[in-house]
């Protein structure tokens, strides 16, 4: 009898060793999957960011490329076109993008966003009473929990 029970304790005591084994690999199996699956996310990832940062500034270049954007604030039909090129442009990268604001050295600023509730474009013409300020070169600068992008349009045609 008290071999029975020697020889059923220590079988139970190999039936989980064994499973503790087997678990052990199949967690590891399991966490090297999830690692493997997640570097191939931020690889993925990783190229639509360089993708989007490859082609933003291109793109938003691109706006005032055509036309004369020193008449933006004076000529109805460069408002016109340059505002829906800027709505195609929020509209293809709405995923970083705020708002869209345009300012000249005469205090008069322009800002574009869409309305999030019924996705109504709002877009806004005003004199300000202080002048904002105008940057010679892009930069990047963070505000807040939000960066501003910053692309002076020197001359154009």
């Amino acid at each position: 009898m008290k071999k029975l029970a020697i020889y059923s304790t220590l079988l139970v005591l190999i039936i989980l060793g064994i499973n503790g084994v087997y678990y052990k690999n199949l967690y590891h199996r399991q966490i090297s999957y999830v690692v493997r699956l997640l570097s191939q996310q931020v690889a993925l990832i990783g190229s639509e960011i360089g993708n989007t940062n490859l082609y933003f500034e291109s793109d938003a270049s691109k706006i005032f490329f055509d036309v004369k954007i020193e008449q933006f604030f004076s000529d109805e039909y460069v408002k016109e076109r340059v505002t829906e090129k800027l709505k195609f442009f929020y509209s293809k990268y709405s995923d970083f993008i705020v708002n869209i604001k345009l300012n000249n050295i005469n205090a008069e600023n322009f800002t574009l966003y869409q309305d999030s509730e019924n996705d109504d474009w709002i877009a806004n013409m005003y004199l300000s009473q202080e002048q904002s300020k105008i940057v010679q070169r892009d930069m990047l600068v963070p505000n807040r929990d939000k960066f501003d992008y910053y692309l002076p349009v020197i001359n154009s045609k």
